[in-house]
């Protein structure tokens, strides 16, 4: 047991070191840039406390909307409350932060469980990334309709086939209602999935998607939903703070 507790104790604290190397090699690889000036980045700062610290509190917000969420998909499995959900949170995204395509995000959130099944609760945790993504498509495709100034060179490319803005925007428009139908039946896909014989050995894994009802999944879509707002904001703020155009 003791062996167990160092062994975990030794692997947490070697991801918080291989987190820091990793930001210490980025900002190194940053400030070798020409275009990195680390002195108009603090005197951009100086200029925006108000707006930082805005930035700074709706860190918080953001980050605690994504722990009720993982809170209320995985409680399917296991019951945690909400300060463990955020520290698997944190531990994600530690984790995925020297991890391709982030996915060691997944691990680092299911290492903070007690009881639960650690491949269904990666199972689960896909599904809340599902919802994010589904939020950014569209959100994304809304943003395309006040975007008129890059619509024509982008159509331009696909002159060969004559589409024209009308059935461009149809075919999104379509493409967007059938994600939300899709993601908010994902006990369709488990009931697929159970159809493959050779699949039965994982019916354990696969029946994760059968876990919510459409109600449910919808209330995922308003959480990532109200995530979305919250970072994207963010975003809009610090280009501000820093000068970028846009």
């Amino acid at each position: 047991m003791k062996s167990k507790r160092a062994i975990s104790i030794l692997l947490k604290i070697g991801i918080v070191a291989f987190a820091f190397f990793f930001l210490y090699e980025k900002l190194l690889l940053e400030s070798q840039k020409n275009e990195f000036n680390f002195n108009t980045i603090i005197t951009n700062l100086k200029n925006s406390y108000f707006l930082l610290i805005i930035v700074f509190f709706m860190m918080f917000l953001n980050w605690s909307l994504e722990a009720f969420k993982w809170k209320f998909l995985i409680s399917k499995i296991e019951n945690i409350t909400f300060l463990r959900s955020i520290r698997a949170v944190f531990s994600g995204i530690t984790v995925s932060a020297f991890t391709p395509n982030r996915i060691g995000e997944y691990g680092g959130r299911v290492f903070c469980l007690d009881k639960a099944d650690r491949i269904q609760a990666v199972f689960i945790t896909i599904i809340g990334s599902m919802s994010q993504l589904l939020t950014t498509i569209l959100f994304g495709s809304i943003g395309l309709l006040f975007l008129p100034e890059l619509m024509p060179d982008f159509l331009d490319s696909f002159s060969s086939i004559n589409i024209t803005y009308t059935i461009f925007f149809i075919l999104l428009f379509i493409l967007n209602i059938l994600l939300i139908i899709l993601f908010l039946n994902t006990p369709l896909l488990s009931n697929l999935l159970s159809s493959f014989n050779f699949l039965n050995k994982y019916h354990k894994y696969i029946k994760v998607f059968s876990y919510y009802s459409t109600l449910e999944l919808f209330k995922v879509v308003l959480f990532s939903c109200a995530r979305y707002i919250v970072f994207t904001t963010q975003f809009f703020i610090l280009l501000n703070v820093f000068n970028v155009s846009i």
